[in-house]
């Protein structure tokens, strides 16, 4: 999997009844401090990006390409990872159940190092689509579609998890005769798991939520879709439905960049740039995300 973050600094303004106001913020001396960008998962050796911030008006590539960057596992030294093409890799999957900690050292940056552990398969059932489940209507007046994709959570709440769901459409385009793959937004429904994280109104990329307000072993969760018209342009196709059981870095990580890529992507009238949203993070002395998952697929054609 390939992330990247990106790490700014904001000085906030914003007008408002024809006067200015400059509100300072302090975020510390983030420039001195090394990022760490790593979501490690069973299916594949575990790769970190290290880099550090820049600035909004700053160019060039933040990549450090000659960190130390040491491996752990269960607290036994496994190996020093391999700078390769922007990334430091293992030469190891990660196992389920298993613990890992990176360390990195850099010249002129402070140690950092990080900690995760990686959670079994999430364990589903019942999984189903319902296309164009219901009708909504825009703030115009106008109709589109609304469909279900639900499954069935195994858990017997004896110890805290968290998971994500992610839904995506692979459809054969008529025009080239090319396949696509493509998103949709999330819509709020009656299924309270969903909405009690309070994220589903900042356009996620997928949906993460605990298992805190499961009320049953089997527990049924239901996510809806604005699939718009999309499935009478593209007929041919198939629902891609990942979900992941992940770390409680992973899941607080998740929450916080919904939100600050909302504010990233979205215009406002009273902030007059972008407002600032702090990234979790689990990197001691430093800033970023190492975070593990582990995830199954499902696909149901679209008929």
């Amino acid at each position: 999997m390939k992330n990247k973050l990106i790490f700014v600094l904001f000085i906030l303004s914003f007008t408002f009844f024809s006067c200015t106001q400059t509100v300072d913020i302090d975020f510390g001396k983030t420039q001195d401090k090394i990022v760490i960008s790593s979501f490690i998962q069973p299916d594949s050796t575990l790769q970190v990006l290290v880099s550090y911030p820049i600035g909004t008006l700053e160019s060039g590539s933040p990549i450090i390409n000659n960190a130390h960057v040491r491996l752990y596992e269960n607290d036994v030294f496994v190996e020093e990872l391999q700078y390769d093409n922007y990334y430091y890799r293992s030469s190891i999957y990660p196992q389920v159940n298993n613990t890992y900690k990176i360390e990195v050292e850099a010249e002129n940056y402070p140690e950092v190092q990080a900690t995760d552990h990686v959670p079994d398969a999430p364990l589903i059932t019942n999984v189903e689509f319902i296309k164009n489940y219901r009708l909504e209507y825009d703030d115009d007046g106008d109709t589109y579609n609304i469909s279900r994709v639900s499954c069935k959570i195994i858990d017997d709440h004896s110890t805290q998890n968290y998971y994500e769901i992610a839904v995506y459409y692979k459809y054969l385009s008529e025009y080239d005769n090319t396949y696509y793959i493509t998103s949709f937004n999330y819509e709020k429904n009656e299924c309270e798991i969903i909405n009690q994280e309070e994220v589903i109104d900042y356009r996620p990329n997928s949906i993460v939520f605990s298992n805190n307000d499961f009320n049953e072993i089997s527990q049924p969760v239901n996510i809806d879709l604005n699939t718009s018209n999309i499935f009478d342009f593209f007929t041919q196709g198939e629902m891609i439905i990942i979900v992941r059981k992940v770390s409680f870095a992973y899941y607080q990580y998740q929450k916080s960049f919904t939100i600050h890529n909302y504010f990233q992507n979205s215009d406002d009238d009273l902030w007059g740039s972008p407002m600032p949203v702090e990234l979790f993070s689990n990197v001691e002395n430093g800033l970023g995300i190492f975070a593990a998952y582990n995830e199954v697929r499902d696909t149901i054609p679209v008929n």
